[in-house]
């Protein structure tokens, strides 16, 4: 999970993965290359956005349409 974000970085130590959406590369020489893109998992809710929406007072049902526009909560029964 989240843990090989501390164990794929530069030989320095200079920095950890940003997120867990990444791609490995080798070449023919076995050299591997870690590619991240961007922050976070790659689904589209921002959580530090998330925190600071509900710190202002806004509610669940507000932050999910925030973030994933056109969608419907419904109750399963």
């Amino acid at each position: 999970g989240n843990r090989i974000r501390y164990v794929l970085k530069p030989p320095d130590n200079s920095a950890i993965l940003r997120s867990t959406l990444f791609n490995i590369f080798t070449d023919d020489e076995k050299n591997v290359t870690v590619k991240g893109k961007g922050y976070g998992h790659g689904v589209g809710l921002c959580q530090w956005g998330a925190l600071h929406l509900s710190s202002e007072g806004k509610d669940f049902k507000y932050i999910l349409s925030f973030y994933f526009p056109g969608t419907e909560l419904m109750e399963l029964r």
